[in-house]
Order: structure tokens, then C-alpha cells, then sequence
């Protein structure tokens, strides 16, 4: 799968205005959207920009997770791309 620089964004921000007792988790997404939700959320994790809970179910679906909230790193780089004109230009 491609990463998306939209779904990115939307997602990182999405995480930023949870309030301190809600989550952002699969069930939040529509079917046509869960794979691309799961596989952005995975990375997220990975790349060490949100703190949350992954757990693979089996068989071929998308990874269920559940996110909390961005790290320092998280809210660094959704500082660097929060600006919706530059972020159009970095798109291109």
C-alpha cells in the first residue's frame, strides 16, 4: 500500500484534537477506508509520532488500533505540515 499524504494529515490532526479521555480507532473509519486507516496508523506508530495500542486479529483485515495521543515528535512534524497552503505546495 502507498502512503497517502492526505490521510496522513488528516489522521495526525484528527489524533491532536482528541480530548484526554477519547481515542482515534479503527471503528472510527468507514469499511472502504480501514486498511488505509490501519496500515497509516502502523506507521505512525513505527515512526514514533503517536502512542497507541495495535492488536492483529487473524486472518487478512486491517491491524485493529487505538490511538491516544501524538509524542513530542508527533506534534513536531504535524507543526511542519499543519499550514493548508504550504501543505498543498509540498504535496505537488
Amino acid at each position: 500500500m502507498k502512503r497517502n499524504w492526505d490521510t496522513v494529515r488528516s489522521m495526525l490532526l484528527a489524533v491532536e484534537e482528541l480530548e484526554p479521555t477519547k481515542t482515534l480507532s479503527l471503528s472510527d473509519y468507514e469499511s472502504d477506508k480501514k486498511y488505509e486507516a490501519s496500515y497509516h496508523a502502523k506507521l505512525f506508530y513505527e515512526a514514533g509520532l503517536v502512542n497507541g495500542i495495535f492488536s492483529q486479529t487473524l486472518g487478512n483485515g486491517p491491524v485493529h488500533f487505538t490511538l491516544r495521543e501524538l509524542t513530542w515528535e508527533g506534534h513536531e512534524f504535524l507543526d511542519s505540515i499543519r499550514n493548508k497552503n504550504l501543505w498543498e505546495k509540498v504535496k505537488l
